[in-house]
């Protein structure tokens, strides 16, 4: 792994325009080369047509913040390349995961007696259409987001599944329904390569880094098994 050497000057402030569902700019932003917020493998090959690199860190170069994931838009070219300092540029989405467990309030918990001994004692069936909601101003498609992503924002996700659970001898428990999901909540920030020299850089101001939120990702059912007493001969 090569770790770019640190370039970190102020250059010049440029004329862009805030996003659209396509990825256009339109706002008054500086323009700062940070070269060292990348990690580039040169053993990879993860280069777009522009010669941009997909191997990126989950780091946000404004706030210095890690982040556990990140995500990448489609790299734009600059149109007017007056008084620029780069030649493309794409949106950088980082974030962190949470998992959330939720009680399903309506589906029934079964409750598992002493006697009771099966490799199938009971089953859920659950199908409903679950609302995904995204929070940023900026579009999927322009985001990086998946076609199968954007159709669950536009349309709601199906949350369609079934699940079967065994009885063991001996204890008294009950078998309670969860819908588990991810949210993932990070920002998004405007990053700039210069195709010329190999320069990476960040867009500062205009609202950025501009806050990201997606609900109800990689929903499954979970059955939580609470033992209630252990039984005796």
């Amino acid at each position: 792994m090569i770790k770019i050497a640190l370039l970190t000057c102020l250059i010049t402030s440029s004329g862009l325009s805030i996003a659209n569902d396509a990825g256009e700019l339109n706002a008054e932003m500086v323009f700062e080369s940070i070269q060292n917020d990348l990690i580039v493998d040169s053993t990879a090959k993860l280069f777009s047509a522009s010669g941009m690199s997909r191997n990126i860190r989950a780091y946000d170069p404004i706030n210095k913040k890690m982040y556990q994931r990140v995500l990448l838009g489609p790299v734009k070219k600059k149109r007017n390349l007056t008084r620029s300092n780069y030649t493309h540029y794409r949106y950088v989405t980082v974030y962190n995961v949470y998992k959330r467990n939720e009680r399903i309030s309506y589906l029934p918990f079964f409750q598992e007696e002493c006697y009771d001994d099966s490799f199938y004692m009971a089953s859920w069936g659950e199908s409903r259409t679950l609302n995904v909601k995204l929070e940023s101003s900026i579009g999927a498609k322009a985001l990086g987001l998946s076609a199968s992503v954007g159709a669950s924002i536009a349309h709601g996700a199906t949350f369609s599944t079934s699940r079967r659970i065994k009885a063991t001898a001996g204890i008294q428990a009950k078998h309670i329904p969860y819908k588990s999901s991810e949210t993932h909540i990070g920002v998004t920030y405007i990053q700039t390569y210069n195709s010329k020299t190999g320069g990476y850089g960040f867009l500062r101001g205009g609202s950025f880094p501009k806050r990201f939120a997606l609900n109800n990702q990689n929903l499954g059912l979970r059955v939580k098994r609470q033992i209630l007493s252990r039984c005796g001969n």
